[in-house]
């Protein structure tokens, strides 16, 4: 049974694709758990299906990235609170700043 050969275009593309979710992954090591790709089709679609994103595109894919998660995980946002040592948050629709007490 032979392989089958990709037009070197084809190729490229799903090169193109795979190091997109590579990248979005964080550059693991072998091996690359499915689960953690198929989270990131389902929350990003639309992105990785782009043939050549714009800044724009990876703009609104991180900020839905993030969004999607944190929803998904409250935990997260008060995760990064703590890492990045945060004091205070401007939320501008509200006309409020929110200070964190330590």
């Amino acid at each position: 049974m032979s392989e089958p050969i990709l037009k070197e275009s084809v190729a490229q593309k799903i090169e193109k694709h795979c190091e997109r979710l590579h990248d979005d992954l964080g550059n693991p090591e072998p091996p690359i758990f499915l689960d953690a790709i198929r989270e990131l089709l389902r929350l990003g679609k639309t992105f990785y299906s782009l043939e050549d994103p714009s800044l724009l595109d990876r703009v609104i894919h991180r900020l839905t990235i993030a969004g999607k998660q944190v929803i998904s995980q409250p935990t997260r946002l008060l995760a990064a609170w703590q890492r990045w040592d945060i004091k205070a948050l401007w939320i501008p629709e509200q006309r409020h700043i929110l200070f964190l007490n330590s």
